[in-house]
């Protein structure tokens, strides 16, 4: 089952890259996060809770993050590219989550970020088409 968290009393954000996605838009600001690395969820949770999100869902399980993404329209979207498969250079979860919101992302509605420890995972990505960046350390300088 999908972990929600909900912000009742947001505050205003430094981060440019995930106000931008709702700046124009007179809805709660939603994130879905799908992480296998428990530390990095959690500081990924702390993070779009600093930055005015009131919807903040996050998984684990790539079969949940395909669901939910079919589910519902989030504003951003945040994952591991190999989702469920450690150390893996297996995108398919990556590539299926993308598949059904590409067409939000290019008309600016909705953004994704599609992370990865590993460079050939992160280059496999890529060549499909998918934003995707190295680890944590990138993310961050993403966000600014």
């Amino acid at each position: 089952m999908i972990n929600k968290i909900t912000n009742p009393a947001p505050i205003w954000c430094w981060i440019y890259f995930l106000n931008k996605v709702h700046s124009n838009r007179n809805m709660a600001k939603s994130i879905l996060i799908g992480l296998h690395n428990q530390t990095l969820k959690r500081v990924m949770i702390a993070k779009v809770q600093s930055c005015s999100y009131s919807i903040v869902d996050h998984t684990d399980d790539p079969r949940e993050m395909i669901y939910h993404a079919q589910q519902r329209e989030y504003g951003c979207y945040i994952m591991d590219l190999n989702l469920g498969k450690p150390r893996s250079v297996d995108i398919a979860p990556a590539v299926a989550v993308y598949d059904i919101i590409r067409e939000r992302v290019n008309a600016g509605r909705a953004k994704f970020v599609g992370i990865s420890g590993n460079s050939d995972t992160v280059r496999a990505a890529r060549k499909k088409g998918i934003p995707a960046y190295m680890g944590l350390a990138n993310l961050d300088d993403f966000l600014k």
